[in-house]
């Protein structure tokens, strides 16, 4: 596959989609080589809020999330951003 630069120094291929994210790699003889990163997708767990007698939103029984893994998801997200 042949792909040609335009005038903002912008390639495209017929592989990669809108958002599609390379490794760009040049050599000392100018080769240029693409490697497709892998994103990894953080799925967050969803818990739908119920509604209690006096109309409080409270956390179904068993699922409130726990101090500890709280606190370690943003100690996480923190040092990941920093």
């Amino acid at each position: 596959m042949t792909a040609i630069a335009d005038n903002k120094k912008r390639l495209s291929t017929n592989t990669a989609k809108p958002g599609h994210r390379f490794d760009v790699q040049v050599s000392a003889d100018g080769k240029v080589i693409l490697t497709p990163l892998v994103v990894k997708t953080h799925e967050v767990p969803i818990v739908k809020m119920i509604r209690n007698k006096d109309g409080f939103l409270l956390f179904p029984p068993g699922k409130a999330p726990d101090r500890a893994a709280i606190r370690a998801a943003i100690r996480e997200d923190r040092d990941k951003h920093q």
